[in-house]
């Protein structure tokens, strides 16, 4: 509902509605405020259906420091539930603790609930342990009985401390209509409620300076401790009474002042960004260049386990050439083991099928048939030939890892790229096996391939780099190698191209 109507259906005064903005907006600059806390102020007017009903105005769920005109709701102090039937905004959730005191104590204009920490450090302490007392002239009004409200005394210990029932708020309403009649009580672990038989600025005047209060009176108590014999020293009955008086007085005439200050920043508004808005905006900020800096983190993360896992393969390489020239030396002299496997070279006679691939003339019986299909252009019969070869007899790991080549090389020239690298890697370990350098060399190169074609440019270029002194393939793997670098280069960051795929050297 607007403010406009509340001034037309039920006779609001238009100042009784600024008077509650304004209000909502200095509590929460002076921190009395929250943004879960609410200030009220009964409303002696016509209900909207012209008869007469008690109300009273309360800002509808809104943080204090925004609230505006257009955010006041009209509630029935009998239900605490809104006088307008067709109200649909989300009332505060403890409007009830505003409505219970509006029907036990008539006297009462106005009521603030606040969850100041000073204020509920004092609600959880023993009784009598340091009750809270005004100790300074403009905290008289809080008056000298301050009592402590336990919900879990009538209400079992398993609530969540709210006043969200019209039950709960009669029940708390209840401390504020015993014989003392208390300005204030504390809510145990919760916060606590004011009340003023004046006005809304009356209240905002109690609400700012009962804070002051306890935080003068919990300093002055831990001084004590430390200098004193006697704890701090309380206003009597009868300075309470004549401050409260005095304060009263001109309470009015503060609370003129804050407000055109408030007035003053509230035209100011759509010309100057509000501190809390310029705080909101720089707190973004700052998220969003967490998130970059994590993202920056993680890819440098990324990138430090890729190197790491290169590292590994380099120093495996550098074991098994120490290994080959051991075993080189070893076969230069007469004591050399017969039957080692030999380096396997390209002679004047190979052939290149499919531009990636050479056909070795001491491999005709093994493969001659797979790859003259293959050359053919009958990819489907030389799969099968080789799927023959493979379960006809047991192979030696040469021939077997021959075979594994050849069918990568069919595969992936098939379109079936990812089971082509994956015979590539079957033959690669193999290879590594029999301590065979060319052919892993060549199963490098292979492998090579089937990543160049996956899109995954850095694990392409490695593999050519780690397969560039393979006998015969010495200038195409520097031609790949040369693209894949160039592709990867331009892939965007993050892309997962750009770099090795972890574990992926240590197949």
């Amino acid at each position: 509902m607007s403010a406009s109507r509340l001034e037309h259906d039920f006779g609001v005064p238009p100042d009784l509605i600024d008077d509650l903005v304004l209000a909502n907006r200095i509590l929460a600059q002076h921190r009395v405020l929250d943004t879960f806390g609410h200030v009220s102020v009964r409303c002696n007017s016509k209900g909207h259906g012209g008869d007469s009903e008690e109300l009273f105005l309360l800002a509808t769920y809104n943080a204090p420091a925004y609230v505006g005109r257009d955010d006041i709701a009209i509630y029935r102090v009998s239900t605490g539930e809104p006088a307008e039937e067709t109200e649909k905004r989300k009332g505060a959730l403890e409007r009830h603790i505003h409505a219970g005191i509006y029907r036990s104590r008539a006297d009462v204009q106005a009521v603030l609930h606040c969850h100041s920490p000073l204020l509920v450090s004092f609600s959880i302490l023993p009784p009598g342990a340091s009750d809270l007392k005004p100790v300074i002239h403009v905290g008289a009004s809080a008056g000298s009985k301050i009592p402590t409200y336990d919900i879990a005394h009538r209400n079992g210990d398993r609530t969540n401390l709210l006043i969200n029932t019209p039950d709960l708020g009669d029940d708390f309403a209840s401390f504020f209509s015993t014989s003392e009649a208390p300005n204030m009580v504390l809510m145990r672990g919760h916060g606590a409620t004011i009340v003023s038989p004046e006005n809304v600025r009356d209240i905002v005047h109690r609400g700012i300076y009962a804070v002051v209060n306890a935080g003068i009176y919990k300093d002055a108590l831990l001084m004590s401790q430390v200098t004193l014999s006697e704890g701090p020293q309380a206003l009597s009955e009868g300075e309470i009474q004549a401050c409260g008086a005095e304060v009263s007085a001109v309470a009015h005439e503060e609370i003129l002042l804050l407000t055109q200050q408030r007035k003053t920043l509230m035209a100011n508004d759509s010309a100057d960004t509000s501190a809390g808005e310029t705080l909101y905006k720089e707190v973004t900020r700052l998220i969003k260049e967490r998130d970059t800096l994590l993202d920056s983190l993680a890819y440098a993360t990324s990138t430090v386990r890729s190197l790491s896992a290169q590292n590994k393969e380099l120093v495996r390489l550098l074991t098994l050439a120490q290994t080959a020239l051991l075993a080189q030396q070893r076969n230069a002299s007469p004591s050399t083991t017969p039957n080692k496997e030999k380096p396997a070279r390209a002679s004047s006679n190979t052939t290149w099928i499919g531009g990636n691939y050479i056909s070795h003339p001491e491999d005709a019986t093994l493969l001659g048939p797979a790859e003259k299909a293959w050359a053919s252009g009958k990819a489907q019969e030389a799969l099968s030939l080789l799927a023959d070869r493979f379960s006809s007899e047991p192979l030696p790991d040469i021939d077997a890892i021959k075979l594994e080549l050849l069918m990568s090389s069919v595969l992936r020239s098939s379109g079936k790229v990812p089971q082509g690298l994956r015979h590539a890697g079957i033959a690669l370990q193999r290879a590594r096996r029999v301590q065979s350098h060319e052919l892993a060399g060549r199963a490098q190169f292979h492998r090579g391939l089937c990543c160049f074609y996956l899109d995954r440019y850095a694990d392409a270029a490695w593999c050519f780099a780690l397969a560039s002194s393979t006998e015969g393939y010495a200038e195409i793997i520097e031609v790949h190698r040369d693209m894949a670098e160039k592709k990867r280069a331009r892939l965007p960051d993050g892309h997962e191209g750009r770099v090795v795929t972890e574990g992926f050297l240590e197949v």
